[in-house]
């Protein structure tokens, strides 16, 4: 009986090696050149990955975006960007829309400022950015500053 017991575990355990071998192919044994190509996917992907990480310092040094300490730093600004001069509303408007994009891209903050001018019956479009406790308009084609104080 001893020898029976013996014979049957024998081959539930070759039974077991078995199954399990087959199982282990089929999941585990990924032909070599899916291997490869998952290998170089996963390269890929961490270059990216690490550009991105990258960009990401890149806008985590420029955030939140500060406004200008003084009126002086203020007008160095606008006098080291040049637009082309404007000759209507798309143009302005395009001018005010660069001068914030490279602002926030230098970590300032600068705003699009547009009036209306109902006597002229036109409008003004250009920036506003704070420089001390002073929000100045500004238009960087024209560089000049209009100081507007707060109440």
């Amino acid at each position: 009986m001893r020898k029976e017991v013996l014979i049957a575990v024998a081959i539930a355990v070759l039974v077991v090696l078995l199954v399990g071998s087959l199982v282990y192919t089929l999941v585990f044994n990924v032909p070599k050149s899916q291997y490869v190509s998952l290998e170089n996917s996963y390269t890929t992907l961490q270059g990216e990955k690490d550009d991105l990480e990258t960009q990401l310092e890149a806008i985590q040094a420029k955030y939140p975006l500060q406004h200008f300490a003084s009126k002086g730093e203020l007008q160095d600004w606008i006098d080291n960007h040049s637009y082309p001069t404007t000759w209507g509303d798309d143009d302005e408007f395009d001018n005010a829309l660069q001068a914030q994009i490279d602002a926030m891209n230098e970590g300032y903050l600068v705003g699009i400022q547009m009036d209306w001018f109902s006597d002229l019956g036109s409008y003004w479009i250009g920036n506003s950015a704070m420089a001390g406790s002073v929000l100045y308009h500004f238009r960087v084609d024209y560089g000049q500053l209009i100081a507007m104080p707060f109440p």
